[in-house]
């Protein structure tokens, strides 16, 4: 017989962190057979031979893996540490790079506050280059207007002093 805390390390581990959940749901009714509910089932709970090669099967159908003979033999309590401690690894591992990928993000977002500040930069200067363009030609505009003005008023004088 196996314990529970055991063979969960073990699927979490060597499949994903939510594999023992998937085969427990897989094998609920196998489970109910032996007296275990899913609320029932504790980690110091003891798993028959018969239902650790349920598992071990489920466990093939699938993530392809199956479980080592240490399993099948007596319970051994250096894989349980062995078990735990690549646990905590992995949450040590998984806790530096959530860490790491704060400070990447907060990086990033520093670096877009500087782009967003440049791009406001040179937006209110590209606006104030187009007010100076706008006035110089409202300028030219009006300086157009009065030498055609004038050509007019030159124009009809020569008119005039034609007729």
């Amino acid at each position: 017989m196996q314990e529970v805390a055991t063979i969960k390390s073990w699927v979490n581990i060597h499949a994903s962190p939510f594999a023992w959940q998937r085969i427990l749901f897989k094998l609920l009714p196998e489970f109910k057979k032996e007296g275990f509910f899913f609320h029932t089932i504790q980690d110091d709970s003891k798993i028959s031979f018969a239902l650790l090669e349920k598992i071990s099967e489920a466990l093939f159908d699938v993530y392809k893996l199956e479980l080592s003979e240490d399993f099948f033999n007596n319970s051994n309590q250096e894989t349980i540490i062995t078990l735990e401690e690549k646990s905590e690894e992995k949450i040590d591992k998984n806790q530096e790079t959530i860490i790491t990928l704060e400070k990447k993000s907060e990086e990033k977002i520093d670096e877009n506050q500087e782009t967003i500040i440049t791009l406001e930069k040179k937006s209110e200067e590209k606006i104030d280059e187009n007010q100076e363009t706008i006035i110089t030609l409202e300028k030219k505009s009006e300086e157009n207007q009065e030498v055609k003005k004038e050509e007019d008023d030159i124009f009809k004088k020569d008119l005039n002093d034609l007729i």
